[in-house]
């Protein structure tokens, strides 16, 4: 099973971050599914995403399933990720496309 999160902050403020499971079924089928969207008002520090994480797994009784994150570059998701030790991380493709688009782009 694979995961995404992604934490964001709303037009009027409210900070937000989201997890989202994706797995094939039995015929090899994708499927996706929103397990939260929640207010996050902790401070956006890699041992508080890890903990809000680990409450939504629990709460779905995914605690104990291989856990594998695709994420963004931002330090805080990775220190996240990187925080649990039964718990892996692969970067985004097309965000670190972007990034070294930038990269190019400024030189």
């Amino acid at each position: 099973m694979s995961f995404t999160t992604d934490g964001w902050t709303s037009r009027t403020g409210e900070p937000y971050i989201s997890l989202t499971a994706h797995y094939l079924d039995g015929k090899f089928n994708l499927k996706c599914w929103t397990l939260a969207i929640r207010s996050f008002e902790e401070a956006h520090t890699g041992p508080n995403i890890a903990i809000k994480l680990q409450k939504i797994l629990l709460e779905w009784g995914l605690q104990n399933v291989k856990i594998s994150f695709t994420t963004d570059n931002a330090r805080n998701i990775v220190a996240a990720v990187k925080s649990v030790p039964d718990w892996d991380r692969v970067p985004c493709f097309i965000h670190t496309l972007q990034l070294g688009k930038l990269f190019v782009l400024l030189y």
